[in-house]
């Protein structure tokens, strides 16, 4: 599923104006020298120094910390594993005072392994 996907069932589910949002930072790195696409990132779980430098020209990227989506994003075509969600997660739709989570089940297998084949009562 992509972001501009998922905006658009919370905004069906919960009207015009959702926003989503991530139980974590997020982190996207960009370099405004040239045209190489963005990368993203779960905040922690990247070294931001060995990214600081861009792979194509050399020179320095920015980088930009994120855990809300509103609105138009340059990466709503991305799936949420292409921008670092991880697997089995839980992003969440918010629109003022109400808040519904969407989980990324299709994924529990790989996450579980043998404990998603238990019984369950």
């Amino acid at each position: 599923m992509t972001v501009l996907e998922l905006q658009k069932l919370a905004n069906e589910k919960l009207g015009e104006g959702t926003q989503l949002e991530f139980g974590r930072d997020m982190l996207e790195i960009s370099c405004p020298h040239c045209d190489a696409e963005a990368e993203f990132f779960t905040l922690g779980k990247v070294d931001r120094i060995s990214k600081a430098v861009c792979p194509h020209c050399d020179n320095k990227r920015r980088d930009k910390t994120f855990y809300t989506i509103y609105g138009n994003v340059s990466f709503e075509d991305k799936t949420f594993a292409q921008i670092g969600v991880p697997k089995f997660d839980i992003v969440w739709a918010r629109n003022q005072e109400t808040l519904i989570g969407f989980e990324f089940n299709e994924d529990a297998p790989d996450v579980l392994g043998c404990l998603y084949q238990l019984p369950q009562e």
